[in-house]
C-alpha cells in the first residue's frame, strides 16, 4: 500500500537511517564531516515527521492527504460524526455549508455516509399513498455501494446549492440523475405491489420533516 495516509506513515519512520553513512565504510575527515551533517539532517527530518504525525493525531485533522482512510479517519464522538455535529446534518443551513465543503475540499468519509443514511426513496401512488423503498439497489439489480456512489454526489450538489425549499422540478442534480437512470427505475421493478404508481421521490430527513431533493414522474 502506498504511504499516502497518516496512519501508514508511522511505519515508514523505521526506514530512516540516522547514522548518516555506511558503518562498514572506512572513515576519513571529509566523510566524517559529511556523515555528521547528513546525520543531523536525517534526525531533523525524523523529528519533524514525528511532530507532524502527533499534531495530526491530536488535532484529529481528517483532510486529504493527511488522513482520509475509512479504517483510520473515523473520528466519532457523542453527537458527532467525522467531527461534524449530528444536529448540523438535520438543519438546512449548516447542512448546506457541509455539503459545499465536501464538494470543494473533501470531508471525512463518515460525513457523506451519514448524509446518505438520511436519504429516503418512495413511490407515490395516484391516491397519494407513499410506499417507502428500502432496498432500491437490490430491486434494480445493482450493488448498494454502486448506487450510493452514483447518487451521493448528486445528493451533495442538491443540498449544497438548493434553497431552503428546493423545487425538484426546476432541475436539481438528483432530478437530473433520476431522469438519466429512468430505464433502470421501472416502477414495476421498484414496487410491484404498487397499484397505480405516479412518481418516484427522493427525500432527505431533516429535524422538521422530509426535504424533497428530486423526483421522477412516470405519468
Amino acid at each position: 500500500m502506498l504511504p499516502l495516509f497518516i496512519a501508514h506513515l508511522w511505519c515508514y519512520l523505521v526506514l530512516v537511517d540516522v547514522r548518516g553513512r555506511d558503518a562498514r565504510a572506512p572513515a576519513t575527515p571529509g566523510s566524517t564531516a559529511e556523515a555528521g551533517a547528513t546525520r543531523w539532517a536525517r534526525r531533523f527530518l525524523l523529528g519533524g515527521a514525528c511532530l507532524l504525525f502527533l499534531v495530526v493525531a491530536l488535532a484529529r485533522i481528517e483532510r486529504w492527504p493527511l488522513s482520509h482512510v475509512p479504517m483510520y479517519a473515523t473520528y466519532v464522538a457523542p453527537g458527532q460524526v467525522g467531527g461534524v455535529p449530528e444536529r448540523d446534518l438535520e438543519d438546512p443551513r449548516p447542512l448546506r455549508e457541509i455539503a459545499r465543503g465536501c464538494l470543494a475540499r473533501g470531508c471525512p468519509w463518515m460525513v457523506p455516509l451519514a448524509i446518505w443514511g438520511r436519504v429516503d426513496w418512495a413511490i407515490v401512488e395516484a391516491d397519494r399513498e407513499r410506499r417507502p423503498i428500502d432496498d432500491v439497489a437490490a430491486r434494480i439489480g445493482v450493488r448498494p455501494l454502486q448506487l450510493r456512489k452514483v447518487v451521493s454526489r448528486a445528493v451533495l450538489e442538491t443540498l449544497a446549492f438548493a434553497s431552503d425549499a428546493p423545487d425538484p422540478s426546476s432541475g436539481s442534480a438528483v432530478t437530473v440523475l433520476l431522469h438519466a437512470l429512468r430505464p433502470q427505475l421501472d416502477p414495476r421493478r421498484l414496487a410491484a405491489e404498487a397499484r397505480d404508481p405516479v412518481r418516484l421521490e427522493v427525500t432527505y430527513r431533516l429535524s422538521n420533516g422530509p426535504w424533497l431533493l428530486g423526483k421522477l414522474t412516470w405519468r
